[in-house]
């Protein structure tokens, strides 16, 4: 035996001679192999005797040669299971193919197969049954069934067989076996397939087996072999008892070699075998840090564990078990389970057959307590145990009941719907709303954890959050969640991001992502409802006109304040304007304004790539084709880049507006691919970017070819085209809209001549739309849109041909200013409109009877309101056309006004229109229009659907389109007109008319996006109401007798109008403002009145004498004359025209924007440039309007910003035409402040102080001296000084066009102490901001830094305009402010005799100061202290008199105020207390002094 361990065995490289010398050693020794080759007897007969010999059998069409043997790689074999048995005669086959490999290797000739077909001799086999079972079909197989490794069933046996037969093995065996453990430990223990884990499995499985053959393989197994020798090959019944004696062979062969020949064969092999085996049977032998712990721990137990194998498991939460067991099947006491946790050790002496169960139970009750299922080994992808994952199959938690019932903000979360999900309410999970978050128990999803799904990896859950989100804004945008979350959402939204979120979406790869995010874009930027109402004001007096939806300018701050003297250029402002917006980075221009960002993102690149080349479906189409629409509402330069991107604009004409389309399209087929048919949003969007300007409509109309579209799409039947009805309507729609704003530029008007007949066609449906058919069925539907629009076309288009005489005679005589081209005529004339007239007219009879008859037809009011437009139209060209007689006009006026208008203005139906007016006023309601709390400064909407009362005013019940488009008509008739004047003006006297101007006038709406588009129509309305009566004052007795309304109406809106009502402006300046007959006061005794009502009011308030004048003025004027302001009301009042020219030098526009405004509103298509408003930035004129003229005067430099009069020079002096403005607007001011206060009522106090304070400031010193100026300033200072002015006078507030009212008080201060000469009207206003109430600063500004001025304030007690009162109480507390008073009359600046206020307001405060007996603060008692010895230390004894001795201020007194007799002994007890001597006799002398 030791001869054959030290033999050697053949190594790698050794020759086919080595391996020869080998074995014949091997058979020198005589030891038998371990391997025994048997091999049996060839049984068929062979002719030739040679018992290789092959049967050969003959075919006759298959060759006799057999092919060449194929010369491939070889195959990889595989090793079949040891327990795999084939038939008897397959193995003798297989032995004698072993004998002979190399015959039978490649013998793949037909005849080796053939010879190897053999039947099978089945009869003497049993036949068996197939089982009865109780399921209709065999379970479908799964992975968990599938049997452990090492229990297949002999032979080779499909799946399906070794379920059955597994199946009735444990059908047999239920009740007496355990479950194997591997199905319970394994899955939950990492690391179970280590070598121990298995043998203890097969343990465990083992010691409930029933066989005894089984018991002895796995005592050999466990005990004997240690897996060198597997008895893989050998028999079934040999295998065991050969694996047995070469176990003992081993142990006998080592029992008899001693130590030293062990180590010296250990050497000896390891010298033979491979360096590189030898490390990695090492490595694999090495013991792991778990195992290496585990034998510390047997240490510590005691030696009797050191014979146990051992077997770890890992629990989830890190605690390491080990298992502890001998290598027997008995059972024994000593078995140990040992628990290793943070350092502890737990040993606990059990019974091994308890093992088992106690370790899986605890493991499972540990790690799946709760679970719905226990997962297994053999499942998929469950080789890894993931505790956190296996987390979220415990049931859910409840919501606690604290949750319910506390009323406490908490974090919103949201369902899929875009909706709040309550916190208090526990829905079913079966919905989807539960998910792993940090609140698994709590519905829906946060808008945190949707900004994290939205960066997600897997698209689903990417498209999921964009839908929610989308969602989430449209209800935000809807005002459907102002309620419910506190803030606005929106903001908070784009403050996290969102934008650029949906933007890089944008550039994703999946469709179904892109889709989201452009349906979450659409909802972010478009308003529905916005776009709806702005179609329905299409209709109306310049509806097409629409102010840019951009965010309002903001004034540019240059971060670098010493670069601000160098901006003194406009240019230069512009050009670092320009550089600065250069500078900014994506986020800083969309925080600013989001379209902007957008764009600068490259948005309409990536829209055009995907609508181009990605082709998506309908929905994103429509939300691309709003987003786009949109965009081109937002400026000029945001439609310019849409016109301008590459390939956008044509690409979206030959996609969605095509000629011609496919004819497999049929009506009532859904839309499933939008590409290759009309849609009317993209024609939407073809007339929003012809609203930019007349180029622009240009390019769309001839280079984009939409003119043949247009023709296209109106000469068919919107019915008879291969769309929906519907969407055919639409798109006829748009096209008319599209066609009627190039019109409006003179455009495309040659289409009218070639589809005339078309249009009239349409234009005889309109009686039938006026039926009883009609009128039973109330409703606004598409037709009547459709008449509408072909009425506002009709109206553009009579409008262009009433100028082609014109135009055209300016072409031939050449006769045009260089400023102004020669324009060409448009390709139409008079002749081929003039025929509409009578029947537009007779439509518009037939409509207004309808309105008479019937009350509830207003669904009708839009279509009258096109008819009544036309008619004003069709009216004023005719009257502008040469060959037109005049007489024909007034009796065609006076036939339609008798036939048509006149019923219809003495009807009962129109009071009712009329009293509708104040309902549905914006001016009225202030809160119809007020920015809602979703509301953005950059991303600007109308306010349609924020969840506030519904916009009355652009309904169809509005009445502002029809009463707006008839007073425009009765204006041109009375201007044509004189004699129909007295009835065409009852509309304006009706007492509803009255009654709403008056409430629209109190009211001061502060203008936004929200509420500029409504405004600019009802100011439309007002301004042709107050031009109307401009137009019939003269001729009608009751609009002379409610002039003054007018005229107050006239006042407000030139505060109010906004960008585009220029003209109005002009006119309103030109014809009512300075018209006499508006002032009637001025006739009726207004001047005398306002005298007597001064003097009246005198009897009632504090009396004073008018301010003396440092100039010359003339005397013999009573008491009070002169504050009353007769005098100035009657200069003022023959001064009217003069006013006028003043105010219109001042206040008109400029020149080119008057002139587009006024194109825009007399309807000349030559000379519109665009229908886009000019960008809002609030209304065109301030409120303080009248005191342009005085602002004029001023620089910058002295604190007042006038933009007027930036840039100019200053001047030295003032000229006499500049005199003469500011005595003109000072008396202006004097008649709106006596006989129009509410005009001046919108106006802040201090505002009006300081404006009116600038003609102190104006250049030169002695304006205010002149006796006309001084007259009027002394009646401002009358008015302002009464008690309700004073009350409203605030100046610790910002006041308009003041930067800092301290500053511009300064100011004040330096230019009094320099050219005042002591006047009283100067000292008068230098002394109304010294008041107790306002603030100490101002007092401050007097006494420390300009304590020069105290010597010219010699303003007497008699001549002051305030109760001194308001001067003196309540007592002065400013220390500092204390100690100047005191300081200002030690030092002698301060004197009686010099300035008899400010001494006796001094002495006031003093005085309370010395002898209040309560201080908050020792410093206070500290200075009183200290000024009582001042005072008492005083050698001037009458100053040290009047402190001590002051009782109260008294202006009918010589001195201005009353003094003690006698000192109260309380005072001389609290001077004692404070001198620490009696001042009885101090005091005597000081008043006999």
């Amino acid at each position: 035996m030791e001869s054959r361990d030290l033999l050697e065995r053949p190594q790698r490289g050794e020759t086919e001679e080595d391996i020869l010398r080998c074995q014949q050693q091997f058979l020198a020794t005589g030891t038998q192999p371990s391997v025994r080759v048997i091999r049996s007897a060839d049984k068929r007969p062979s002719a030739s005797g040679n018992r290789w010999a092959k049967d050969v059998i003959c075919l006759g069409e298959i060759p006799q040669v057999p092919p060449e043997p194929y010369s491939g790689p070889a195959k990889k074999f595989r090793i079949l299971p040891e327990d795999h048995v084939d038939d008897a005669e397959d193995m003798e086959t297989d032995k004698e193919c072993s004998e002979n490999p190399e015959e039978h290797r490649h013998d793949t000739h037909i005849t080796a197969v053939l010879s190897k077909i053999m039947e099978r001799d089945t009869s003497g086999l049993p036949v068996t049954l197939p089982p009865v079972t109780t399921g209709a079909f065999p379970k479908v197989f799964h992975r968990s069934l599938e049997l452990p490794q090492g229990q297949a069933l002999p032979g080779r046996k499909s799946l399906f067989a070794q379920q059955t037969a597994a199946r009735k093995a444990a059908s047999l065996t239920s009740g007496d076996a355990l479950p194997p453990f591997s199905h319970t430990v394994s899955s939950i223990v990492e690391g179970a397939t280590t070598r121990a884990s298995r043998a203890l499995e097969n343990e465990v499985q083992m010691d409930h087996s029933s066989t005894t053959e089984m018991s002895q393989m796995a005592d050999i197994k466990g005990t004997a072999c240690r897996g060198l020798v597997t008895g893989q090959g050998l028999g079934t019944a040999d295998a065991m008892r050969e694996l047995q004696s070469i176990h003992k062979e081993n142990e006998a062969q080592l029992h008899s070699m001693g130590d030293a020949k062990i180590k010296e064969a250990q050497q000896k092999l390891l010298a033979q075998l491979d360096p590189k085996l030898v490390a990695l049977m090492r490595s694999r032998k090495a013991p792991s840090p778990m195992n290496a712990e585990s034998e510390k721990t047997d240490a510590c137990l005691g030696d009797g564990n050191k014979g146990r194998k051992k077997v770890t498991f890992v629990e989830p939460s890190g605690c390491q078990i080990q298992v502890a067991h001998t290598s027997t099947m008995e059972e024994k006491p000593g078995t140990l389970i040992k628990e290793k946790h943070d350092g502890k050790c737990l040993a606990v002496s059990i019974s091994r057959v308890f093992i088992i169960a106690i370790f899986g139970f605890r493991l499972v009750n540990k790690a799946f307590a709760g679970l719905p299922l226990r997962p297994a080994l053999d499942w998929l992808h469950m080789d890894k145990l993931e505790t956190e994952k296996l987390e979220w199959l415990r049931e859910m938690p409840q919501l606690s009941p604290r949750r319910k019932r506390t009323s406490q903000e908490m974090q919103a979360r949201f369902n899929f719907q875009g909706s709040v999900v309550p916190p208090d309410i526990e829905l079913p999970t079966h919905l989807g709303l539960h998910h792993h978050g940090d609140e698994p128990e709590c519905a829906g999803y946060s808008l945190q954890e949707l900004f994290i799904l939205v960066r997600s990896q897997v698209t689903q859950q990417r498209v999921l959050a964009l839908q929610i989100l989308g969602r989430i804004i449209s209800q935000a945008q809807a005002g459907e969640l102002t309620e419910k979350v506190q803030g606005s959402l929106l903001r908070t939204l784009l403050d996290a991001g969102l934008l650029f979120i949906i933007r890089f979406a944008l550039d994703d790869t999946s469709d179904a992502v892109i889709a989201a995010a452009a349906q979450s874009l659409c909802n972010l930027i478009v308003c529905p409802s916005d776009e709806e109402y702005l179609d329905k004001l299409f209709c109306w007096y310049l509806g097409s006109s629409t102010f840019p939806m951009a965010p309002m300018k903001q004034e540019f701050e240059d971060e670098d304040d010493d670069d601000n003297d160098d901006l003194e250029n406009e240019n230069k402002n512009e050009e670092t304007f320009k550089q600065h917006e250069g500078k900014k980075t994506d986020t800083d221009v969309a925080r600013s304004d989001v379209i902007q960002g957008l764009l600068q993102t490259q948005l309409l690149q990536r829209i055009r790539y995907i609508l181009e080349v990605l082709r998506p479906g309908p929905a994103v189409v429509l939300a691309f084709l709003q987003v786009l629409t949109r965009m081109a509402r937002h400026s000029t330069q945001a439609a310019s880049q849409v016109l301008d991107c590459p390939g956008l604009v044509e690409m979206l004409v030959r996609e969605f507006l095509p000629v011609t389309w496919e004819t497999s399209t049929k009506a009532g087929r859904d839309l499933t691919l939008a590409h290759g048919l009309p849609l009317a949003p993209a024609m939407k969007l073809m007339r929003v970017l012809s609203q930019v300007g007349r180029h622009a409509s240009a390019i769309i109309l001839y280079k984009l070819e939409m003119r043949t579209r247009v023709a296209r799409f109106l000469a068919e039947d919107p019915n008879a085209m291969l769309l929906e009805p519907i969407q055919g309507q639409g798109l006829a729609l748009e096209a008319l809209r599209l066609w009627a704003v190039a019109a409006s530029y003179g455009q495309l008007c040659d289409l009218f001549r070639e589809i005339y007949p078309l249009l009239v066609k349409q234009l005889q449906k309109i009686p039938s739309l006026l039926g009883p058919s009609c009128m039973a069925e109330g409703l606004k539907d598409m037709r009547l849109c459709i008449a509408e629009t072909l009425l506002v076309l009709l109206t553009a288009v009579t409008r262009a041909a009433s100028w082609e005489d014109q135009l055209q005679t300016q072409l031939v005589s050449g006769s045009c200013s260089d400023e102004s081209p020669l324009i060409p005529p448009p390709p139409i004339s008079w002749v081929h409109v003039t025929g509409l007239g009578a029947f537009v007219q007779s439509c518009l009879h037939r409509c207004l009877q309808v309105l008479v008859q019937h009350p509830l037809s207003d669904y009708l009011w839009p279509l009258a309101t096109t008819l009544l437009l036309y008619t004003e139209a069709y009216f004023c060209g005719k009257a502008r056309q040469p060959s037109t007689n005049t007489i024909e006009i007034l009796e065609e006026l006076e036939l339609f006004c008798n036939k048509s208008l006149f019923p219809f203005l003495e009807s009962p139906m129109l009071q009712d229109i009329l009293q509708r007016l104040r309902s549905c006023s914006v001016l009225c309601n202030p809160t119809s229009c007020v920015p809602g709390p979703e509301s953005l400064h950059n991303l600007v909407t109308l306010g349609c659907n924020e969840g506030k009362p519904p916009v009355s005013f652009a309904t169809t019940q509005s009445p502002f389109g029809l009463v707006t488009a008839l007073l425009c008509l009765l204006r041109t008739i009375a201007s044509q007109h004189k004699g129909l004047a007295s009835r065409i003006s009852g509309p304006l006297c009706a007492s509803a008319m009255m009654s709403y101007m008056e409430l629209a006038i109190s009211r001061n709406l502060p203008v936004s996006h929200t509420s500029a588009w409504l405004l600019h129509h009802e100011l439309n309305l007002l301004s042709f109401s107050v031009l109307l009566a401009a137009a019939t004052v003269q001729l009608s007795a009751d609009v002379a007798r409610h002039s003054p309304l007018f005229h107050s109406v006239a006042l407000a809106l030139l505060g109010r109008l906004l960008g585009g009502s220029e003209s109005i402006v002009a006119d309103l300046i030109s014809s009512v403002i300075f018209n006499p007959d508006f002032l009637p006061e001025g006739r009726q005794g207004g001047p005398e009145a306002a005298d007597l009502e001064w003097g009246m009011t005198l009897a009632h308030e504090a009396k004073f004498e008018v301010p003396s004048s440092a100039a010359k003025v003339e005397v013999g004027k009573e008491h009070g004359s002169g504050l009353g302001g007769g005098n100035e009301l009657r200069a003022a009042w023959k001064a009217l025209p003069n006013l006028r020219k003043l105010y219109l030098l001042n206040c008109m526009p400029q020149s080119e924007t008057l002139a587009r405004s006024r194109a825009l509103h007399e309807g000349r298509p030559h000379e519109i440039q665009a229908l886009l408003l000019p960008a809002m930035s609030g209304p065109l004129l301030p409120t303080d309007w009248a005191f342009l003229p005085l602002l004029r005067l001023c620089s910058d430099d002295n604190g007042v910003k006038n933009t007027q009069s930036a840039g100019r020079d200053v001047p030295d002096s003032l000229s006499d035409t500049e005199r003469a403005s500011a005595l003109s607007c000072l008396r202006w001011l004097v008649l709106l402040e006596i006989w129009r206060p509410a005009a001046l009522s919108t106006i802040s106090a201090a505002a009006c102080f300081c404006r009116l304070a600038c003609v102190f400031l104006a250049p030169g010193t002695d304006l205010f001296l002149e006796q006309p100026v001084h007259a009027c300033m002394t009646v401002q200072l009358g008015r302002y000084s009464r008690p309700a002015f004073q009350n409203r006078l605030v100046f610790d507030e910002a006041v308009p066009g003041i930067s800092s009212f301290p500053d511009f008080y300064a100011k004040l201060l330096v230019q009094f102490e320099a050219a005042s000469f002591g006047d009283g009207l100067f000292s008068a206003f230098v002394l109304l901001p010294l008041q107790r109430r306002f603030p100490a600063a101002l007092r401050h500004l007097l006494f420390a830094e300009h304590s020069g001025a105290l010597r010219y304030l010699q303003l007497p007690l008699k001549q002051l305009t305030v109760p001194l009162e308001r001067f003196t109480e309540p007592a002065e507390t400013d220390l500092p402010l204390i100690r100047l008073y005191l300081h200002s009359l030690l030092s002698g600046r301060l004197r009686q005799s010099w300035s008899p206020v400010l001494y006796t307001i001094v002495l006031a405060h003093l005085n309370s100061f010395i002898f209040l007996q309560k201080h908050s603060h020792p410093e206070e008692t500290e200075t009183q202290t200290s000024m009582i010895r001042q005072i008492i230390a005083l050698k001037e004894k009458t100053l040290c008199s009047h402190l001590l001795m002051f009782k109260l201020p008294n202006r009918e007194s010589s001195l201005g105020f009353d003094l003690y007799k006698d000192l109260p002994a309380l005072r001389q007890k609290w001077l004692h207390s404070k001198l620490g001597f009696n001042v009885t006799n101090v005091l005597s002398q000081i008043i006999s002094s």
